[in-house]
This record gives C-alpha cells, sequence and structure tokens, in this order.
C-alpha cells in the first residue's frame, strides 16, 4: 500500500505561505492577468489566503468556473502536484486491479505481494 502526501501551494518565493489560493491566483492571473494578481498580493502583505478574501464572492466565482473551461494543460500549470498525485493514484488503481484479477485466475504463489 502506498500514502501519497500532496500539499497546496506553488514555488512563488514572495508569498509568505503556500495554500490552495496560489492556484486559484494563479488561475486568476492566467484569466486576468499578472499584474491584477500582483497588486492584490501587494495589498495583502504577500498571503494568497488574504488576497483571495479581498475578491468578491462574484469575482472568486468567476475563477473557479472558469477552470472548468481551461484546457488540461492549463490546469496542469495551476495545479501540477495534483496532477501528478492522480498520476500516482492510477498508477496504484491500475496494480490493484492487475493484482485481483490475478487473483481470480493465478495459483498462489509463495512470493506474490499480498494487498
Amino acid at each position: 500500500m502506498k500514502l501519497i502526501i500532496l500539499m497546496n501551494g506553488l514555488d512563488i518565493p514572495k508569498l509568505k505561505k503556500h495554500t490552495v489560493e496560489d492556484h486559484l491566483l494563479k488561475a486568476m492571473g492566467l484569466r486576468l492577468g499578472e499584474g491584477k494578481v500582483e497588486k492584490l498580493l501587494r495589498e495583502a502583505e504577500y498571503d494568497p489566503k488574504r488576497a483571495w478574501g479581498k475578491l468578491s464572492r462574484k469575482e472568486r466565482n468567476e475563477i473557479i468556473e472558469g477552470l472548468f473551461e481551461m484546457e488540461e494543460e492549463r490546469l496542469k500549470d495551476i495545479f501540477p502536484q495534483h496532477f501528478e498525485a492522480f498520476g500516482l493514484l492510477d498508477t496504484s488503481q491500475n496494480f490493484l486491479r492487475e493484482e485481483i484479477e490475478c487473483r481470480k485466475v493465478c495459483p498462489p504463489s509463495k512470493g506474490r505481494r499480498s494487498l
């Protein structure tokens, strides 16, 4: 069994901390321009949670809804570690499927791993 730990945040040195809002602000920058994000971050003293909180509910919803319209490659830029984790999960699921199938048709063996 594998344990996958995913941490939110992007490698943006100016930020005080790294949170899921890093990703949302990056999406905002792609949609509305990096200048607006930089201004918002400056006003929030480079705290991404505070910066995100300065947006109206309508603005936040528009940015989140915009994620559903983005192509996968852009989403991979915004959420790189999430896509990497999805790939690891897919690999793990394939292993489990193969192991289960093998147990149905393969004779027991001493060296076979158990689930």
